[in-house]
């Protein structure tokens, strides 16, 4: 649920993928669980990007790369989301999805992600976390 929960939370999210011919230590061409990605939703100049590393204990350390003029804030809003999917949703209920007819105002929408389709408005909430997600709120992706 890390994945979903990123993809829900965290503005300017999105897959990284890398050509085979250009992998680096950093960027593994061939890991497509870890591709989770966000480009700074302020200024679009800075991206960041999900790692992990196994640890001593036998489990895995999540973390985050950055690049870009804002990279350091990039880092730490990927890394916050890290944490408060941690702290408030790991193991818990997972997200709710409601459907709502096209016209219905923000103000009457669950809080969370707000999709707006063709026909209708979908929203995605995290009901456990959702008072605790960084820069959650009512959030717009416009119909595709």
């Amino acid at each position: 649920m890390l994945q979903f929960w990123l993809a829900t939370s965290l503005p300017g999210f999105c897959l990284l993928a890398v050509a085979a011919a250009q992998g680096s230590d950093l960027v593994d061409p061939g890991n497509r669980w870890f591709n989770l990605a966000a480009v700074d939703a302020v200024d679009g100049d800075s991206f960041a990007y999900l790692v992990s590393r196994p640890t001593a204990k036998g489990t895995v350390e999540f973390g985050a790369h950055a690049f870009g003029p804002h990279a350091p804030a990039a880092a730490e809003a990927m890394a916050e989301q890290v944490r408060v999917w941690d702290r408030e949703q790991r193991g818990g209920p997972g997200p709710k999805f409601a459907v709502w007819p096209k016209n219905t105002p923000d103000d009457s929408l669950t809080e969370g992600l707000v999709i707006d389709k063709r026909h209708s408005r979908v929203t995605i909430s995290w009901p456990a976390a959702a008072s605790a997600a960084t820069g959650q709120g009512v959030q717009h992706r416009p119909a595709e």
